[in-house]
């Protein structure tokens, strides 16, 4: 559109130039913004987990401070209740975190948490709302459970299913 063609534009009812220049840049670019919004959800919690500065340990170094620390494990009841238990870990799945945060606030803010989930995928989302909530020394298990149970850590907490006659 030249200039000549938006001097035309005057009624109220058509677009003003601005703003069908910015109709047009979504339509020439709208494939990179599409793009760009697809890996910020895919990359989200690590993008959020540098920005609120949540630490990473490992499995290693979690044993080490395994009886001055909180381990809160964030995984679903089912995986829970047939999956390894680290010994002494305090069980909030995320989808209920924020709600009972005041559980965790009984323990103290300043405590090191460390926040646990089967591969190390969840954990950042419940560290950002700890975070948020005021929690100063939140750390994730690099991995979850696994890199637990593959340095040999964790204490088998397993139900045996109930066998069908």
């Amino acid at each position: 559109m030249t200039l000549r063609d938006r001097s035309k534009i005057n009624s109220k009812n058509t677009p003003s130039w601005f703003t069908m220049d910015i109709i047009q840049f979504l339509q020439d670019y709208i494939y990179y913004f599409v793009a760009g919004l697809l890996i910020f959800l895919l990359f989200r919690n690590r993008i959020l987990a540098k920005i609120f500065r949540l630490q990473y340990i490992s499995a290693f170094d979690a044993n080490k401070v395994l009886k001055q620390s909180l381990f809160l494990d964030i995984r679903n009841t089912g995986e829970v209740e047939y999956g390894p238990k680290i010994k002494g870990s305090k069980f909030i799945p995320l989808s209920e975190l924020s709600k009972r945060m005041d559980e965790l606030k009984k323990v103290g803010t300043n405590k090191k948490v460390i926040v646990v989930c089967h591969s190390g995928s969840r954990a950042p989302a419940a560290g950002i709302k700890l975070k948020r909530a005021g929690f100063s020394n939140v750390h994730i298990l690099r991995g979850g459970l696994m890199s637990w149970k593959k340095e040999g850590y964790f204490s088998s907490n397993k139900k045996k299913k109930k066998k069908r006659k």
